[in-house]
């Protein structure tokens, strides 16, 4: 979201790599998971310009707090 207000452009690229590391167990799995969820909530309260939508975040913030926390 920084960038974006900063001005610059995310595209896509489909000849990108990615490096990454993956949990060995499946507790650290689960602890991973619970990460995400508990850091993609707080991004969506961060952003004064979601909760300032009124109506749409009455409807969109329990739409997604529901499928991340209760669908898994």
């Amino acid at each position: 979201m920084a960038l974006l207000r900063n001005g610059y452009r995310v595209e896509y690229e489909d000849m990108a790599l990615a490096f990454t590391e993956a949990p060995t167990s499946a507790n650290a799995l689960m602890r991973q998971r619970f990460r995400w969820s508990f850091g993609i909530l707080q991004a969506i309260l961060s952003i004064r310009e979601f909760r300032a939508q009124g109506c749409a975040g009455f409807v969109a913030l329990p739409n997604i707090l529901i499928s991340r926390f209760c669908c898994r």
